[in-house]
């Protein structure tokens, strides 16, 4: 790496791999010790910018600079700083772009993606519309035509000028990446909408066949369902492409009858297809209306007798329709083979946010039947007395949820929780310097250091987290709630995670507590934008330095998600984890620490070192 000598004549640079390879660790030389040494992990977003800039500053090796460029911008193509990068590389490199990428035999996306950025700098627009959908099919990710491939077609008559094949071959790849209106963010349905209005310019007109189906798709995944309903034509005059398109759009508007009615009419048209089965039958099984699922269900397997959707979807229809440990057991072992939907299923019946196990929260568990029999015919306002000694302190969410419970049972709480020693570090005190301060402390006594959230905000997080839990649908969901409440309601949405809500009558305050702090977390976790200088990340440190809590737990998940949704920011969040497992308590349970593990290990950029100690911790843990 000369490279790095000559870019870091001063500082020491130590390339550190993210996998255990020592022939990829080098230092530069020249410099004395008593400097501060800069290291880099090989493979992360920090050390290609590093070498990007490096070689292109210094007028080096741009052919090594634009391959961590491409291995850059694969990370985030919309990064704007990031995409001007890119831009100084075309500009710098003029009439010897092409010679950045060179021809090899072995193609990887990120190189093949930057390949179609330069020639559509070169004009070559059409070249590069065909190659990003090329990288784009083999990657299954359409985050380079999100990015690039839109903005390109945006211009006025780009989208018109492109031949017909490639307008089906990009619409239809988009609109069978793009998540639907119910399941997406609110950036994700922002570019749903922007891709509507291209496939509205690129497909004018009445249209039939393949064009009607995605035009009609697009516009059902922006949420347009009357449009879409228009461009699929009447159903008589149907193909069975525009059947099924039509279909689809009435699932949405929750008419199942007459979306059954259009599958009917792709059966009638294509008998040999198990698609429109499927179809029709998750209709249904969305309803919940098991019977009328499985008979579809049973109509693909008739077209095909191992479909592996229609397979787990009719086993758990059964298992709903009969009941029986038979019927779940053929259901689970489904899954366990590896079955996508029997997967699917599973986590969205039976997935559940864990609950904290405390010894407070362990013994509030056995005492809430006490409660319960104390509750009926007694007045309102009567004391519940709950006393309990411990080792050491734990967790002043403990004593939400007793007395969140106490309060549904119209008692109230009267909590005597003695203390015999105090962790090191004081698990009462911010581990470092926070800018919200969450809960203060009287001796052992924890109090909420923030007042009351306002009442519509508290109603707003309570919804949210009354629906079933789902950590991609309730992130989803918090990203329409971050637009509409911005910043200017961080104080509230972390005075709810001390201050929450009643408990739901079908409920018990063990398990709500955890899901109006997450719910909360995930809200800021897209509050604003960038990272560094923003108040989310101000936040949501704050929450995992402050006083120990399970408001510590909700803050390691929304880090953790956003490692992995925004992987510029993971290496940021992977050492704020290192700096938080330095301080897990000497004595004492940590009601985070099992949650540290679990999520650090789904962080990108870790190697095999890494993730197998983060599992053996877990064991240790759960031992």
């Amino acid at each position: 790496m000369s490279w790095l000598r000559r870019w870091f004549e001063r500082k020491p640079v130590r390339a550190v791999p993210v996998r255990d390879e020592p022939d990829e660790v080098e230092e530069s030389s020249g410099c004395s010790h008593d400097q501060a040494e800069i290291e880099q992990r090989i493979g992360t977003p920090d050390f290609d910018l590093f070498v990007a800039e490096g070689e292109l500053e210094i007028g080096g090796n741009l052919k090594h600079g634009a391959h961590h460029l491409a291995c850059l911008l694969l990370i985030d193509p919309s990064r704007p700083d990031w995409r001007q990068l890119a831009d100084r590389y075309v500009a710098k490199a003029g009439s010897r772009l092409d010679r950045l990428i060179p021809e090899t035999a072995e193609r990887y996306a990120a190189t093949e993606a930057l390949r179609a950025y330069f020639w559509h700098a070169q004009g070559r627009v059409e070249e590069a519309l065909r190659h990003l959908v090329g990288v784009t099919e083999a990657m299954h990710d359409k985050r380079y035509l999100d990015a690039w491939a839109h903005e390109w077609l945006a211009v006025s008559g780009a989208v018109e000028a492109l031949p017909p094949d490639l307008i089906l071959r990009l619409l239809g790849y988009v609109v069978t990446r793009a998540p639907e209106p119910h399941k997406a963010s609110l950036p994700q349905l922002r570019m749903a909408e922007r891709w509507a209005d291209l496939a509205c310019r690129a497909l004018p007109g009445e249209l039939s066949g393949l064009q009607a189906m995605f035009k009609a798709g697009l516009l059902r995944k922006a949420a347009r369902y009357e449009e879409a309903l228009v461009a699929v034509g009447p159903l008589a005059q149907s193909d069975e492409n525009q059947a099924m398109a039509r279909g689809l759009v009435l699932r949405r508007l929750n008419r199942p009858e007459e979306s059954q009615e259009a599958f009917a009419r792709a059966i009638e048209l294509s008998p040999g297809n198990e698609s429109p089965f499927l179809e029709v039958g998750d209709t249904w099984f969305d309803l919940a209306q098991w019977q009328h699922a499985l008979t579809w269900y049973e109509g693909a397997l008739a077209v095909e007798a191992d479909q592996p959707w229609a397979k787990a979807s009719a086993a758990f229809c059964h298992w709903k329709l009969e009941g029986g440990e038979a019927r779940y057991q053929q259901f689970i072992e489904l899954a366990r083979e590896g079955n996508g939907r029997a997967r699917q299923i599973w986590y969205a019946h039976f997935d559940a946010l864990p609950q904290f196990h405390d010894a407070t929260a362990n013994c509030w568990r056995q005492m809430r039947s006490d409660l319960a029999k104390a509750a009926p015919g007694r007045p309102e306002g009567d004391r519940f007395e709950f006393k309990l000694g411990l080792s050491a302190l734990e967790a002043p969410s403990n004593r939400l949820a007793i007395a969140l419970d106490c309060t549904a049972a119209g008692k109230a709480p009267a909590m005597e929780i003695s203390v015999d020693a105090i962790p090191s570090p004081d698990p009462r005190v911010p581990l470092t310097t926070v800018d919200y301060l969450l809960w203060r402390y009287d001796g052992t006594t924890p109090f909420a250091a923030v007042d009351p959230p306002r009442e519509a905000i508290s109603e707003r997080i309570a919804a949210m987290a009354r629906k079933r839990y789902s950590m991609e649908a309730n992130c989803a969901e918090a990203s329409f709630a971050a637009a509409e409440l911005g910043v200017e309601a961080i104080g509230d949405l972390l005075a709810v995670m001390l201050h929450p809500p009643a408990v739901p009558e079908d409920d018990q305050a063990l398990a709500w507590v955890p899901r109006i702090q997450l719910t909360a977390a995930l809200v800021l976790a897209q509050i604003d934008q960038g990272w560094d200088i923003s108040e989310r990340r101000k936040a949501l440190y704050s929450m995992l330095f402050g006083p120990s809590d399970w408001i510590t737990g909700a803050a390691i998940r929304a880090l953790a998600w956003i490692a992995q949704t925004e992987q510029a920011h993971a290496m940021d969040i992977h050492e704020q984890f290192l700096f938080l497992e330095r301080q897990i308590p000497d004595m004492g349970g940590c009601c985070w620490a099992d949650i540290l593990y679990d999520q650090w290990r789904h962080l990108p950029f870790q190697s095999d070192a890494e993730r197998e100690r983060y599992e053996k911790r877990l064991q240790e843990l759960s031992e």
